[in-house]
Parts: structure tokens; sequence; C-alpha cells
């Protein structure tokens, strides 16, 4: 894999989300939803969509945010109604971390292995 290729799959928990990167799905769905949309998490079928005809560095931002949405559901946060700031960052950040540990793939692609520095 070179250093900056994108992740075709994603592991959230025990779930292996495919990772698809296409305009025309995107476009067929924001049809649909009557909003464009960069991204989309489809839980049912484990599949995260992405319009890949944006800059490398929204498609990168879009990624974490749809990694994001499957985090939410993984943790069952989508059944709870009220809770405070603290209640969900401490159901999230290990789940985040685990995701993380688990797709070195994804670290890379977004620039946060080790040893690259910032860029800006």
């Amino acid at each position: 894999m070179t250093d900056r290729s994108r992740p075709t799959e994603i592991w959230v928990g025990a779930k292996p989300y495919q990772v698809v990167y296409d305009k025309a799905a995107m476009d067929a769905e924001s049809v649909k939803r009557e909003h464009r949309l960069l991204g989309l998490s489809q839980h049912t079928n484990l599949r995260i969509i992405i319009n890949n005809e944006v800059p490398e560095q929204i498609l990168r931002d879009t990624l974490i945010h749809e990694m994001l949405h499957c985090l939410w559901i993984d943790a069952g946060m989508d059944e709870l109604e009220s809770l405070t700031e603290e209640q969900i960052i401490s159901c999230l950040a290990p789940r985040l971390v685990s995701v993380l540990r688990v797709n070195p793939e994804l670290l890379k692609y977004v620039g946060m292995h080790e040893g690259e520095g910032v860029r800006r």
C-alpha cells in the first residue's frame, strides 16, 4: 500500500465496513434525500460510500465523518436520547482508539502514522 492509499475496509468494533468511493452513487443518494451528500454510512449492509471527486482532504474528512457515524451506531448511541457531552465523549473515546489501532491504513491515509509531522 502506498503512503496515501485510500482504505477499502474499516473495522468498527467487530464489523468490517466496506469503503466505496463512488460519485455516481453519492449523486443518486443526494437526489433521493434532496440535499448534497459527500458520504453516507449504510449500517445494515456495512458500507461507507464516499464521493471520490472532491479534493483529497475533503475526502479524508468525509471518511472520518462517516466512520464516526459507524462508531455512534456501534456504541448504541442512536438509541439514547439525552446525554451530556461528557457521557458521549466517554462512550466514544475508547471505541475511537480501538478503530484507530486496528486500522493502520486509515491512520496512514489521514496522515496520523508514526513519523509524520504536521503539514500545513
